[in-house]
């Protein structure tokens, strides 16, 4: 369909409103964007108040993703706990974070959910009270990592996790914390969410210094792994199971006797310093195998 108009002011009055329909529409599609998928671009990001007022830019210092791979419901319940209460934190310049001072107590009274594993009808605690903050804090340990800060305190899984790399993770529990120490000279906030099955964590700032802290130098990973240790095998025999016939209940988990990772420091594709952050090990898990026995049974 044509539409004409043969007065010349109808149509600059048409066009500067099809101009501001146009100019809307491509507004709320970028807030749309943001919402979703959080507008990074060159490590920075451009924030709309609810009136369309620009914010302050936010850059990105560091950022960590990590699958989640268990999506046992007390498990999820223990990440996003952990989330709630870490998210929008900021660590100020020269301040030293704990991960277990701001998270608390890891105990049911605390709320946390236990998670566990059935075999044979029996409930097994296979991996404690608050499994999932491990995850969590592994996020908050590669950004320090990639942000250049110092890690004061870190531990090892005892066995290696589906969601990292062995070297990358961080244990949280029973005495042992994640401690990191900003050195950077600007304060940064930690964000932490879910996102289509990912954790996400970032160290995010406002400061103008932290535009030049990402080009001061680029950050590279080294993991050496030695010793590896096969899994073994262990069975539970079911008379509930027709005979012969058998169930991987869990998969076996290699092991390593050492693992070193080397953080890595450039500048211009020039390595400047080379820098062991951990040296790790890792014990193997028994695949874990249900094997039937009655032979009544087809």
């Amino acid at each position: 369909m044509v539409i004409s108009f043969k007065n010349r002011g109808l149509k600059i009055i048409c066009l500067l409103a099809f101009l501001g329909i146009v100019m809307t529409v491509i507004q709320k599609g970028y807030m749309m964007t943001e919402g979703v998928l959080g507008d990074w671009f060159d490590h920075k990001a451009i924030e709309t108040q609810a009136n369309g007022g620009p914010m302050p830019i936010k850059y990105v210092v560091a950022e960590f993703v990590t699958p989640i791979i268990d999506h046992d419901a007390n498990r999820m319940y223990n990440l996003q706990k952990t989330i709630d209460v870490i998210n929008q934190h900021v660590i100020g310049t020269g301040e030293v974070f704990s991960f277990n001072k701001k998270v608390g107590m890891y105990t049911q009274k605390e709320g946390w959910q236990p998670v566990t594993k059935q075999y044979l009808g029996n409930e097994i605690l296979e991996n404690g009270i608050a499994d999932g903050i491990c995850q969590i804090a592994t996020g908050v340990y590669n950004a320090a990592f990639l942000a250049n800060f110092e890690i004061v305190e870190r531990h090892p899984q005892r066995v290696s996790r589906d969601y990292v790399e062995v070297g990358r993770d961080a244990f949280v529990y029973d005495g042992k914390d994640l401690v990191i120490k900003n050195t950077a000279d600007f304060p940064v906030t930690i964000e932490s969410e879910i996102v289509q099955d990912q954790v996400i964590t970032r160290f995010v700032s406002k400061d103008e210094k932290a535009k030049q802290w990402e080009r001061l130098f680029d950050i590279d990973i080294a993991i050496n792994k030695n010793g590896e240790i096969p899994f073994g095998q262990e069975n539970f025999y079911d008379d509930a199971l027709a005979n012969g016939v058998k169930e991987t209940l869990a998969s076996g988990v290699k092991g390593y006797k050492m693992v070193k990772t080397v953080r890595i420091i450039k500048n211009e594709g020039q390595i400047i310093k080379e820098e062991l952050i951990s040296r790790d090990s890792y014990q193997a898990m028994p695949e874990k195998t249900r094997i039937g026995t009655n032979k009544n049974k087809k």
